[in-house]
């Protein structure tokens, strides 16, 4: 088991404060964005079981559980399971680390990491380790939906936009990975150091983690939306579980 990073640790403190509590608190009976509730309709089944990864105040935990799924949250963020746990009473929920996740192998049949959550796991090789725990604990033939920063976006954005449309990307440490259509990239939103990366690199990464890339989903339905800021990935563990 790996201890979290020096920037996973400050997000999680970010995630914890009470500024962050409040604005999650407020959001914790809403209802799936658009794009999750598109997801959860076109690929889950009408059962099963899911981990939410990153649960928060417990938004998609709640609304999967209203939905008929068997949902369990997890969360680094103990203050944040405090306020899942005090608005949704009786919803399974854990404080845990993605990167070493407390559960046996194969017990899911979907996993959920919802509003950016894998993109505050950092360095890549904790992201990567987390992908490999979520497969691990994926059912053969399980499914893992997550939504991630596209820094496609913001290059596509650059002529209407200008350089303000690509100002936090400049502004990161390695900028000349914006220039490789594969690597990713860490920018800073706001008070948290968010990973950025792309469709293509998406693919690569799942695929080395033994994941199958079976849709990106956006606002649009056209491939207008691999240039959004945000997409929805749906990946698959093969169903022979190799």
């Amino acid at each position: 088991m790996s201890a979290p990073s020096e920037p996973s640790r400050s997000n999680i403190q970010t995630f914890s404060s009470s500024g962050a509590i409040e604005q999650y608190a407020d959001r914790a009976t809403g209802d799936l964005f658009v794009q999750e509730r598109e997801v959860v309709e076109r690929y889950f089944g009408d059962s099963g079981r899911v981990l939410d990864l990153g649960c928060g105040s417990g938004r998609v935990t709640h609304n999967l559980s209203g939905m008929g799924y068997d949902v369990v949250g997890l969360d680094p963020s103990g203050a944040m399971v405090e306020t899942a746990a005090a608005a949704h009473p009786g919803l399974p929920l854990t404080i845990g680390d993605a990167t070493a996740l407390p559960f046996r192998d194969g017990v899911f049949d979907y996993a959920v990491f919802a509003f950016y959550g894998l993109d505050y796991v950092h360095p890549e090789s904790n992201r990567l380790r987390a992908l490999g725990e979520i497969r691990r604990v994926l059912a053969p033939g399980g499914l893992f939906v997550f939504s991630s920063h596209n820094t496609w976006n913001a290059l596509a954005s650059l002529p209407f936009d200008g350089v303000d449309a690509v100002r936090p990307l400049l502004e990161c440490e390695h900028v000349s990975d914006l220039w490789n259509r594969y690597a990713p990239v860490e920018v800073s939103v706001g008070e948290t150091l968010a990973y950025f990366s792309s469709p293509a690199k998406q693919r690569r990464q799942l695929r080395r983690c033994g994941l199958d890339l079976l849709a990106v989903v956006g606002k649009r339905n056209s491939p207008l939306r691999y240039l959004e800021y945000a997409l929805h990935y749906v990946a698959r563990k093969p169903a022979d579980g190799r």
